[in-house]
């Protein structure tokens, strides 16, 4: 047997504020998988618009290392 609950934007915030940390940084994680290619697809658009160069590629790829290490301590 299955269910189906419907819920507005705002009730679903709100059960996500009662819920731990640990139970929200997993649902940052899923929603993380499950926007990677639309974040993808609009940074290949952005970087479309201009030139960049190593130096900028060099600084955005020690950011996000920076920052999956901060996440992975």
């Amino acid at each position: 047997m299955s269910a189906t609950l419907a819920i507005d934007l705002e009730q679903l915030k709100m059960l996500i504020d009662q819920c731990p940390i640990e139970e929200k940084v997993e649902l940052i994680r899923f929603l993380e998988k499950e926007t990677f290619e639309i974040r993808f697809r609009n940074l290949l658009e952005q970087l479309k618009t201009s030139e960049i160069s190593m130096d900028e590629i060099t600084r955005e790829v020690e950011i996000v290392r920076q920052k999956r290490y901060e996440r992975s301590n």
